[in-house]
């Protein structure tokens, strides 16, 4: 049994397929050992269609994530370009500079956010979020001491809420 479906709440690109190849196949094989093969035919036909409509369904959903994934890289490019435009008009401005390190982590950037984050840390020191941002870079660059130093100072400045009511 081939069928295809879209419960409520779902674009048609995110339709469930439920495929139960097995019990079709079984269906097929009596059908020809009883000798019943335009039947046998037609209902090959049928699991071919149905198999085809699976396999249209997940090459379209595979299109809509590669669209999805290249408009994500276009946003992001676009806001690094935005946030070097006003580090051009004004160099010194500190939560651009965290701004573009976040662009740039996003893009999978690391060390060019690294170099933004450090710029942004002489500017302003006492940010907690620059040494957020510096933490986070360095976790992913599996710098660990130099992120949980980074996450200490981040928490010395302002520590979180959760830290605060505890």
């Amino acid at each position: 049994v081939l069928k295809a479906g879209s419960p409520a709440g779902f674009a048609p690109a995110q339709s469930v397929v439920r495929v139960d190849v097995r019990e079709k196949m079984a269906a097929l094989l009596a059908r020809f050992e009883g000798r019943e093969f335009a039947a046998a035919a037609a209902g090959l036909r049928e699991l071919a269609e149905g198999i085809g409509q699976v396999s249209k369904t997940a090459q379209s959903q595979g299109a809509a994530a590669s669209a999805i994934a290249g408009g994500v890289r276009e946003m992001l490019a676009g806001a690094e370009q935005a946030f070097r435009a006003v580090l051009a008009s004004h160099p010194g401005s500190c939560s651009t500079l965290i701004n573009l390190s976040r662009s740039l982590v996003a893009q999978d950037r690391i060390a060019e956010a690294e170099a933004a984050l450090e710029s942004a840390a002489r500017c302003a020191p006492a940010m907690p979020e620059v040494h957020d941002g510096l933490g986070r870079v360095y976790f992913r660059q599996e710098r660990f001491e130099l992120a949980l130093d980074a996450f200490r100072r981040a928490h010395e400045i302002q520590p979180s809420p959760g830290a605060r009511a505890a």
